[in-house]
Parts: structure tokens; C-alpha cells; sequence
């Protein structure tokens, strides 16, 4: 960070949250708490960022789940039918015997994407919900002749 202006802010950070950040200064070589903070802002904002340039995104959406929800499975199903316009595929593996990981890999419109999402924030034993959102990019046509192919 040398030559650069740093404004300080000050931000309450909840008690619970300072000894994963203290772990994560010793166990990844971050100079201090700030280091690890002002990286977790560069990745959210890198996150939003890519978002926000294009209607149309590509995702993967990452769900831990409790698996003795035993509810939870035929509601993630129904809501990957409701969205299967735009849920590509998805991966499902049991972590444990109390937690899956299911995986929706989405291309589509972005507000489409965010539904989905918060479908699956409000579903009771749903853990986790994160996601790695890219714009869509164009389709481009790859012709192959066999002209530009070499035979040995």
C-alpha cells in the first residue's frame, strides 16, 4: 500500500466476527486486520461490479444445506423446475451426513438470477448461499473445415 492515500473509516465489527479475522491474518500472511478488510471490500465490490455491467449474467449458485431437512431437497427441486429456463445444470454431494452441497450453474437475466437466490436465502436449512456472478458474453460461432486441420 506504499504511495497510496488511505482514508480511514471506522466500521463496528461484531465480536463474533473478529477472531475468523484474526485466523485469517495469521493463517494467510495479511498485515494486520485492516489488510483483511480492505481485501474483503476489493471482492465485494469486484463482485457487484461485474454485475452491474450486463442485463444477462452467467452464475454459479453454492448452497450447503442441512440434510435433516429433510424438506429441503424437494424444495430445491421444485425451484430448480420453476427456473429450469435458465438453470443450465446443477451438482449435488453429500459433505457429510448432516450437510449436501448443491451447485446451479444459471445463465439468463440478472433480476432471474437474483430470484432464484433469494428463494433460496429464505428456504429453512438452507446454511449457506453464495454465488459468482459473470456478465454474458456473446456467442460467437466456431466453424472448423478441414482445411485447418492437419493430419500426421
Amino acid at each position: 500500500m506504499t504511495g497510496l492515500f488511505i482514508t480511514i473509516v471506522s466500521v463496528g465489527v461484531p465480536d463474533s466476527l473478529l477472531a475468523p479475522i484474526d485466523a485469517l491474518v495469521s493463517s494467510h500472511g495479511f498485515a494486520n486486520r485492516s489488510e483483511v478488510i480492505r481485501e474483503a471490500l476489493r471482492d465485494f465490490i469486484s463482485k457487484f461490479t461485474a454485475e452491474t455491467q450486463s442485463n444477462r449474467l452467467v452464475s454459479s449458485i453454492n448452497i450447503l444445506r442441512d440434510g435433516h431437512y429433510k424438506n429441503v431437497g424437494i424444495l430445491l427441486n421444485q425451484i430448480i423446475s420453476k427456473h429450469d429456463d435458465i438453470i443450465q445444470g446443477n451438482f449435488h454431494l453429500h459433505v457429510t451426513e448432516a450437510y449436501c452441497f448443491d451447485v446451479l450453474i444459471c445463465r439468463g437475466e440478472k433480476l432471474r438470477i437474483f430470484q432464484i437466490i433469494k428463494e433460496l436465502r429464505e428456504m429453512e436449512g438452507v446454511s449457506v448461499v453464495d454465488y459468482i456472478a459473470l456478465p454474458e458474453l456473446p456467442v460467437h460461432e466456431t466453424h472448423v473445415s478441414s482445411e485447418n486441420i492437419r493430419k500426421s
